[in-house]
């Protein structure tokens, strides 16, 4: 990542990076318009991990913000995410199994376990 896209504000608000994505979300859909790409062929191009990551950083974003309006705007967010989360339906599992074992592993829910005789 860009080091200046790991900026903060005073508020520690990734303002920035928040402004970066919003750009390249919209200049994505400017192209899906003008290209008349349609909406299932960019499903099949965007995995079920982005989409499990956008939805973390809407929730950071919920965190970290106190103002009305940033609450709103975080709400928003979270239905269309929502939205977004609805079409997987059993597909996202995956994605979400996968970051309970990372998280598992992280803090050491899995030690003393082998893997196939090896050890951690």
């Amino acid at each position: 990542m860009p080091i200046y896209l790991t900026k903060v504000d005073k508020n520690t608000l990734p303002f920035i990076s928040l402004l970066a994505t919003l750009a390249l979300y919209i200049s994505i859909m400017l192209c899906m318009w003008l290209l008349d790409i349609h909406a299932r062929y960019a499903f099949l191009l965007t995995t079920q991990g982005f989409i499990i990551l956008y939805g973390a950083s809407i929730l950071a974003f919920y965190k970290l913000t106190s103002g009305f309006f940033a609450r709103i705007i975080a709400i928003a967010a979270l239905c269309s995410w929502s939205f977004l989360m609805h079409g997987f339906v059993l597909l996202i599992l995956y994605p979400i199994v996968l970051f309970v074992i990372g998280v598992c592993i992280k803090n050491n829910v899995f030690k003393g376990f082998t893997l196939m005789g090896l050890k951690r």
